[in-house]
């Protein structure tokens, strides 16, 4: 049986929906994912500012740029920019990965708390669960 025109429209393709929601057309605060990824967001951010500020102000410990800048980001995105969110916790996934020690179990914490926080950033809102972000509003 061949589907009608119209139902091959209506169709939505997960790819492009989560291609959409990682690299938007622009960056505001349209943010639809799940309201706690915000808060894993800012969990994660402010542990890669600390701990950049840590290795600046200790001295001994090797400080790593990326710490300020995926950190800074991360504050960028929640307080003003929250579209950023699904691509900033990519970003921090996988820096998590790449940029940690073997067997570095700080890392690899940190990559799965991010990853979690990426998968519910990429949800959409839903209606029958009632969870659904009502626009700019202050953490």
């Amino acid at each position: 049986m061949a589907t009608s025109t119209t139902e091959a429209t209506t169709a939505r393709d997960p790819v492009a929906e989560v291609a959409a929601r990682l690299f938007p057309k622009q960056f505001d605060d349209d943010y639809r994912g799940h309201p706690a990824a915000v808060w894993i967001l800012c969990l994660v951010g402010s542990s890669y500012l600390a701990w950049a500020s840590l290795g600046l102000i200790a001295g001994g410990i090797e400080t790593r740029a990326d710490g300020w800048l995926l950190g800074g980001l991360a504050m960028l995105a929640i307080v003003s920019y929250r579209a950023m969110i699904p691509l900033i916790s990519l970003l921090m996934v996988a820096d998590d990965i790449a940029g940690g020690f073997p067997g570095d179990v700080i890392s690899l914490a940190f990559a799965g708390l991010a990853a979690i926080g990426l998968v519910l950033s990429l949800r959409a809102g839903d209606e029958a669960t009632g969870w659904r972000d009502r626009g700019a509003q202050p953490i």
